[in-house]
């Protein structure tokens, strides 16, 4: 097999199982903004993963009254909508470890436009609706707005890898010269 072809050999592969690697968990960036009952405001920002083989939220991380949201506790579909409920790890006053309880946790429940799978389809959505039990605050606040877009890759990553495959092609031009000057 000539060089030039093991090259193009070994940089389709790498791409396909690249590809297959990065199709199976797909980034969201979830935006939003929630108000309570005296208008304050509240902003919601971070992430969540949708594993595009099951079509449901594989990993959240976001953040809102300052609070981490890291422990997805039930999602499903609700019509052409999609549910989703989310817990702080943080425990509640009077709880803990070993008292682990119903309230123990705050609650943010969001419903998206489309189920996962279809945020996938379509690189994101919106929030319809949502709230956030703040049950030690002794209020809950409403969504106002939210979306969910698709994280998009990093420019460089194109880059890199442009990068790698001049660098492999120069290297074979090198060696081809080297065989002819010693033939």
């Amino acid at each position: 097999m000539r060089p030039l072809s093991r090259l193009a050999v070994v940089c389709l592969t790498v791409l396909i199982i690249g590809q297959a690697n990065a199709s199976t968990y797909v980034p969201f960036t979830v935006s939003g903004t929630f108000t309570d009952p005296s208008r304050d405001t509240f902003a919601l920002a971070g992430s969540f993963d949708v594993n595009a083989t099951s079509g449901l939220v594989a990993d959240a991380s976001l953040q809102l009254a300052g609070e981490p949201w890291t422990n997805i506790i039930s999602q499903g579909s609700a019509g052409s909508f999609y549910d989703l409920s989310i817990q702080t790890p943080i425990f509640n006053a009077g709880c803990s470890a070993s008292n682990n309880g119903p309230g123990c946790h705050d609650i943010l429940n969001l419903v998206l436009s489309a189920s996962p799978s279809m945020l996938v389809v379509d690189h994101g959505g919106s929030i319809v609706a949502g709230f956030a039990a703040l049950r030690d605050a002794g209020f809950t606040i409403t969504l106002v707005n939210g979306a969910v877009a698709a994280t998009p890759l990093p420019g460089a990553l194109s880059l890199f890898a442009t990068g790698l495959g001049a660098l492999g092609l120069l290297r074979w031009r090198r060696k081809r010269k080297a065989a002819v000057v010693d033939a």
